[in-house]
């Protein structure tokens, strides 16, 4: 990401309270654009992308507060075998 792609993101994080910024590795970043790509091919609904990117942070921070590790990995894997399973976009 450029630095000004870096900077909206550190005052979103500042913004919402997050200290030390958005906490996102390179790795962290692309897998979250690949979840959201998924998702918004699989569905053909482009809003469903963001929204997934929140649930995805929901899940994440169940598990923090429940002091578990949330493996964003498995979470981008198991919204691509979702969309494997939900076929072509429906009602478009």
């Amino acid at each position: 990401m450029d630095a000004n792609e870096e900077a909206w993101l550190g005052g979103v994080a500042e913004r919402l309270g997050l200290a030390g910024g958005t906490a996102l590795d390179d790795e962290s970043k692309r897998v979250l654009l690949r979840m959201t790509k998924v998702t918004a091919d699989a569905t053909g609904i482009r809003y469903l992308a963001p929204l997934t990117a929140y649930v995805a942070g929901r899940a994440a921070g169940r598990a923090e507060a429940a002091g578990e590790r949330f493996d964003l990995g498995a979470a981008a894997d198991a919204v691509s075998e979702l969309a494997e399973e939900w076929g072509p976009p429906r009602g478009g």
